[in-house]
């Protein structure tokens, strides 16, 4: 009975989650999410600028009146227009 009740003693409670445990979880998890996302917007910059290279996809967009596209996409659509020019 008595080894019971030390066994019982001995074991550890789950610990508090306290803020430095928080923060040391993100601090390390921060840099390998910025990787990814460093990664998928290279990606999707790529996608972008083969499409956009292609004239048959821009005459679309412009036959489209796709005049609202995002700021960074509309960007990338006057470089690849100045470069066709």
């Amino acid at each position: 009975m008595r080894k019971h009740r030390e066994k019982a003693k001995s074991r550890k409670k789950p610990s508090a989650i306290t803020g430095h445990a928080v923060y040391e979880g993100y601090s390390t998890a921060l840099p390998l999410r910025a990787g990814l996302v460093a990664n998928q917007l290279d990606t999707f910059s790529r996608i972008f600028l083969r499409l956009f290279c292609d004239e048959h996809f821009v005459t679309l967009l412009r036959a489209e009146s796709m005049s609202s596209v995002p700021g960074f996409i509309k960007l990338m659509l006057q470089r690849e227009e100045n470069t066709l020019q």
